[in-house]
């Protein structure tokens, strides 16, 4: 198989059924206080899911935040008092196909996607009187390459980022093994392509402060993407840091 052709299979509905375990509900369900539901069009007949997180009180930032593959938009409202708590509203984005999002989860759109929606997010503060507040960008798991990908494409909008347990790379992840040996040659042909997303070699091209957070247990993103992370980013102590 030519390697330009095994560089579809992260797009195949074999590795998005691995990669991405959607939740959907309607809008408007379980909306709570001050909180805000809309959708951003990315591309013909495909809307992304958002709920803004405004709070009671007149925040300092917004947070811009990409949650895991397994999560919904409305699995941070769990624990949304923290941010508050911290004068930070949080604008909670989705992936295709979570949430009332439209279209299918797709692994090579998820950077497309934001810029689509970095795009919308100025007018989206402004509508709720948040135009003009700092904004960071937090990535759980998945989520971070996204994040990572806002600071990069809008370096005049993120001024901050946050990863989570973090996705560097996609090709060394333990849940691709499976897959692979169920391939002959599938390892070698993996090593010829290029990662889909490339998160790990944006971070040598962040330029705002830098904060990682990883359980040195995990065993769905091992530790080691958030070490070496922190080895491709040209950013100074206390300017990163990795928890």
């Amino acid at each position: 198989m030519d390697p330009s052709m095994f560089a579809q299979i992260f797009d195949s509905p074999m590795i998005s059924q691995v990669a991405f375990h959607p939740r959907t509900f309607p809008k408007g369900d379980s909306l709570g206080a001050d909180q805000h539901d809309g959708e951003v069009r990315v591309a013909d007949g495909v809307d992304l899911a958002y709920r803004l997180y405004k709070g009671r009180r007149d925040p300092k930032s917004v947070l811009l935040y990409f949650h895991a593959n397994a999560e919904v938009i409305t699995d941070i409202g769990n624990m949304i008092d923290r941010f508050y708590n911290m004068d930070c509203a949080v604008l909670a984005c989705s992936f295709r196909g979570f949430a009332w999002s439209t279209g299918q989860p797709s692994l090579t759109k998820l950077c497309p996607d934001t810029e689509k929606l970095l795009e919308a997010v100025p007018s989206i503060l402004d509508e709720f009187g948040l135009g003009g507040l700092p904004l960071l960008s937090y990535g759980r798991s998945m989520g971070a390459s996204c994040a990572v990908h806002a600071a990069i494409v809008a370096p005049h909008l993120i001024r901050g980022v946050c990863l989570d347990a973090g996705l560097q790379t996609l090709k060394d992840l333990p849940m691709l093994a499976p897959l692979t040996q169920m391939m002959p040659g599938a390892n070698q042909m993996l090593a010829m392509v290029p990662e889909p997303i490339g998160t790990l070699t944006k971070m040598a091209q962040l330029s705002c402060p830098l904060l990682l957070i990883h359980g040195t247990s995990d065993e769905i993103i091992p530790h080691a993407h958030a070490v070496k992370a922190v080895s491709y980013t040209h950013l100074t102590l206390p300017t990163k840091r990795i928890v």
